[in-house]
This record gives C-alpha cells, structure tokens and sequence, in this order.
C-alpha cells in the first residue's frame, strides 16, 4: 500500500509516517524505478504499535532505543512508565485537592467585599503562628499539603472603635482533612483550633496584615448583635489574592470567626 492508504488506516498523518520512515522506525519497500515507498501490512502493525508508545507519551527517542534493544527492555519500561505515572498521578490528585480548598472558599465568600455571612464548617483548622509556622510551611510543600495564610485576631479585639488599630499575628492553616490526605495522622502540636461549627465570615482587603484598622471588623459586631450572637475565639483566615495594582500590595482575604448564641 501507498503512504495515503496506509495513513488513511492507521490514523497517522503523511508527515509523521514519512518521519518515522526516516528514523528507521518504519522500513517500507522502496520501488527504485518510480521512488515510491511500498507499505506492507507489517508496516501497519508497526505504526500502530508506535502509536500507542506515543498515546502513553513515551518520547520517540525512548522508541528508537526500545527497538535496537532485548524484549525484556519493554519490561523495564513499561515498569518504570507505570511507577512514573503513579507519582504524577499523586502529584496531580495533590494539586486537585489544593483547588479544592481554594474553590469551597471562594463559594462560601460573599459576593461583596465587607459584607457579612453566617456559615458552618465541618472541618477543623489548625493555625500555626508561632516558631512553628515555618516547619509546618515546609512540611506542606514538601508533603503537598493544602495550607492558607491565617491571620489570627483575638474575637476581643472586636469592638475596639473607629480610630483604633487592631494587631493580628498570621503564618499557616491547615484543615485536619488536608493533613490526614497528607498521610499526617497526628496533628503537629503548636497550632490553634478552630473547631468546626458556626462561623461569620467576610471578604476584606487590607493593606498590611501585621496591623489595620479595627473599623473594618465592625459589620461582624454588627451582623452579631442583629442575630445574637457572641464571638469567640480568634479568627482565621484564607488569602483570596495579592493586588500589587498599587505602590504597596493590598491583600484580598477571606476573615472568619466562630460565633455562639448570645447570652
């Protein structure tokens, strides 16, 4: 058969063939009077075998040195393909996972920033702010972890009066789930609980997370005395984004804190 025939029954356009040709991965017979190359049905058996090398992204050079060697190098290779894509596999799921986390907080923030909901968490958070934030930061990246940036502010501070600077500490959260997925059975010792249960949550945008201005907690104060209930706790956090629009970066938060009925 002809190369149109052979590509028409293979799938495989005329420009990879004739390049395979050239490699030696293909050997058609080569009509000397017209300089057409003659594809047998051998030839097909060989391309389609090429082709699903290539479905599984084995690199043609990989290919080449596959058909220069013994069978048992196919073994070989099919064994190290197999462990290789496994890890990418976790890899990935890994990534899915931090995707996640970062999806159900942007479905759980409100639409507007400033303006206050109530919600439940069913998971608990372990913030780390101290000396052990940054071993708790490394774990994560070196375990693939899904983590955020807290920042933790004391419910006390709540209430504090326009005019008023209210300091918060931050360094790293992470949901007891996203631990558990991580193969961390037990729960580094350091961080501070935020059990599951019943939250107020607000997007801000602050332009330090060290210090700001306590008027910007007043539509929790106000949202918790419209529907008595108390604050407690500190509150955590997760970081939506960076804006380096302007001179300085403005961070775009989501700020949550455990509530209660009022008393």
């Amino acid at each position: 058969m002809l190369i149109n025939e052979i590509s028409r029954r293979s799938g495989v356009n005329r420009e990879t063939i004739r390049m395979y040709r050239e490699m030696g991965l293909l050997k058609p017979t080569k009509d000397l009077q017209n300089g057409y190359y003659y594809y047998a049905e051998s030839d097909l058996a060989v391309l389609m075998y090429i082709r699903m090398l290539r479905m599984v992204h084995i690199p043609l050079p990989e290919i080449q040195a596959l058909f220069r060697e013994q069978e048992e190098s196919f073994g070989r290779l099919v064994e190290e393909r197999c462990v290789r894509i496994e890890k990418e596999i976790a890899d990935l799921q890994k990534q899915l996972t931090f995707l996640r986390v970062a999806e159900a907080h942007l479905k759980e923030s409100p639409e507007k920033h400033g303006e206050v909901i109530e919600i439940e968490v069913n998971d608990d958070k372990f913030d780390y702010t101290g000396p052990e934030a940054a071993a708790i930061r490394e774990l994560c990246f070196s375990e693939r972890i899904p983590f955020s940036l807290c920042m933790d502010v004391d419910s006390a501070s709540f209430g504090a009066g326009r005019g008023a600077r209210v300091r918060a500490s931050h360094g790293i959260g992470v949901y007891r789930s996203d631990f558990a997925s991580g193969g961390i059975a037990e729960i580094p010792p350091g961080g501070v609980l935020h059990p599951k249960g019943k939250y107020l949550t607000a997007v801000l945008e602050l332009d330090e997370l060290n210090e700001f201005d306590a008027e910007k907690l007043e539509a929790f104060c106000a949202f918790a005395d419209k529907k008595k209930l108390t604050l407690v706790g500190k509150t955590t956090s997760y970081l939506i984004r960076v804006n380096n629009k302007k001179e300085r970066p403005r961070f775009v938060l989501r700020l949550r804190v455990q509530v209660r009925p009022g008393e």
